[in-house]
C-alpha cells in the first residue's frame, strides 16, 4: 500500500544526494572553489613596461659546419724515413695506409726490404717510389688501395679493329715517243722513245701485327728470356744469352768433292 510518509523519506534522502555530489564537486583537491576558478580564467597575462604585450624574440640561427671531406690521394701529405733495408717492405707499406687512413690490400708474396726517404711527400708519389723500387704495383679504387707484385697478369683490350687483310697493287706506265715532237728534222735513224713502269705493293694486316708484338712482349718480360751477367775474377762483367733464348743453327757446309 503506498503511504505518503514513504514518499517524503524518499524526496529527503534523494535531496541529500544531491547535496553531497555539489558539495563535491564544488570542492577540489587543492582547496580552491568554483567561484576561484572561474576568477583565473579572467586573468591575462603580463604587460610589459611599455605596457604592451611583446612576444619572446625569436633565437639566432646557429650556423652549421659541415664536415669537409676527404682530401684526395694526390693531396695527402706523408713524411717516410726507412734508413736500413732491413725492415721490410711490407711493415712500411702499413704504416703508410694506417697514416693516411685508407683500407689496404697487401700481396702475402711480397718480401724484401727498401731505403727511402721522403719528407712532407704526397702519398701518390711515396707509393710509387716504393713499388718502383721493390717490383710492385699498386691500384687506388674505392678509399682500399691494393699493393701486389709486379708479375704478368691477365688482362682484356677492347680493340676496335676490322677482321681483314688488305693487299693492293698499283702499276704505272708511261712512254713517250721524242721523235714526233720534232718538226721538220732531217731524217735521223736512232730509236727515240722513252718509257717508265711503277709497281707499288701495299699489304695491311692489323691482327697479325698485334699478335706478333704480343709475342714480343711476353719474350721479353719473361725471365728466363733475359741475358745471364757473369761476374769474371778480373772485376769484368760477361753477358751470355739466356737459356730461352733460341740458338740459330749453325751453316750447313758444301759437301766435298771426291778427287778427281
Amino acid at each position: 500500500m503506498y503511504r505518503a510518509g514513504d514518499s517524503r523519506r524518499r524526496g529527503a534522502r534523494v535531496s541529500l544526494i544531491l547535496a553531497l555530489l555539489l558539495a563535491a564537486c564544488s570542492s577540489r583537491d587543492n582547496g580552491l572553489s568554483n567561484h576561484d576558478y572561474e576568477s583565473m580564467i579572467d586573468r591575462k597575462p603580463p604587460t610589459a613596461p611599455g605596457g604592451q604585450n611583446q612576444a619572446p624574440p625569436i633565437p639566432d640561427l646557429q650556423p652549421i659546419l659541415a664536415t669537409p671531406p676527404p682530401p684526395a690521394l694526390e693531396q695527402r701529405l706523408v713524411t717516410v724515413n726507412v734508413p736500413d733495408a732491413s725492415i721490410p717492405v711490407r711493415d712500411v707499406i702499413i704504416e703508410l695506409a694506417r697514416k693516411i687512413d685508407v683500407d689496404l690490400d697487401l700481396d702475402p708474396n711480397i718480401q724484401g726490404g727498401i731505403i727511402i726517404y721522403a719528407k712532407d711527400r704526397p702519398f701518390s708519389e711515396v707509393i710509387d717510389r716504393i713499388c718502383e723500387l721493390a717490383n710492385l704495383r699498386y691500384t687506388f679504387k674505392d678509399n682500399v688501395l691494393r699493393v701486389e707484385l709486379d708479375t704478368m697478369y691477365h688482362q682484356d683490350y677492347q680493340l676496335d679493329i676490322l677482321n681483314t687483310v688488305r693487299t693492293a697493287t698499283t702499276d704505272i706506265s708511261t712512254a713517250t715517243d721524242i721523235s714526233s715532237a720534232v718538226v721538220g728534222g732531217g731524217g735521223g735513224g736512232g730509236a727515240n722513245n722513252s718509257s717508265s713502269t711503277l709497281n707499288t705493293n701495299s699489304h695491311a694486316d692489323p691482327w697479325g701485327e698485334i699478335s706478333d708484338n704480343l709475342k714480343q712482349i711476353l719474350t721479353n718480360s719473361n725471365p728466363l728470356s733475359q741475358p745471364i751477367t757473369t761476374n769474371l775474377s778480373n772485376g769484368e762483367t760477361a753477358t751470355t744469352a739466356s737459356a730461352a733464348t733460341p740458338v740459330a743453327p749453325a751453316p750447313s757446309r758444301p759437301a766435298s768433292r771426291p778427287p778427281a
